[in-house]
């Protein structure tokens, strides 16, 4: 008898602001043991304001799948899922809010 595992889902802002505050209570730490600094976690509270704010305006819901156990079907369409994400997160960056590749790669870097 064969049954289904049900899809686990993750919601990217609750893991988000779990990262973020791991970087600034120092649990997260760089290779070299060092703390990071607070430029680098500055950038990552405004790549969040960023993405809640596409989220918000586009209403464009962010999540993450493990995909390990998924299925070609499933897998391609998690990656569609991204590439959706990528383009229509990237002409919100451009168009909407004005920013330039650089600032854009940043970002994408960061996510």
């Amino acid at each position: 008898m064969k049954y289904s595992l049900a899809k686990k889902e993750y919601s990217f802002f609750e893991l988000f602001d779990k990262l973020i505050l791991a970087l600034k209570t120092g649990k997260k730490r760089l290779p070299t043991g060092a703390v990071y600094q607070k430029g680098t976690i500055d950038s990552y509270v405004y790549v969040k304001k960023n993405l809640v704010e596409f989220c918000n305006e586009k209403k464009f819901e962010l999540r993450l799948r493990p995909v390990k156990r998924l299925n070609r079907r499933e897998l391609m369409a998690e990656k569609n899922y991204w590439k959706k994400f990528y383009k229509r997160f990237s002409d919100f960056m451009h168009k909407t809010k004005g920013h330039h590749d650089n600032y854009v790669g940043l970002h994408m870097k960061t996510i």
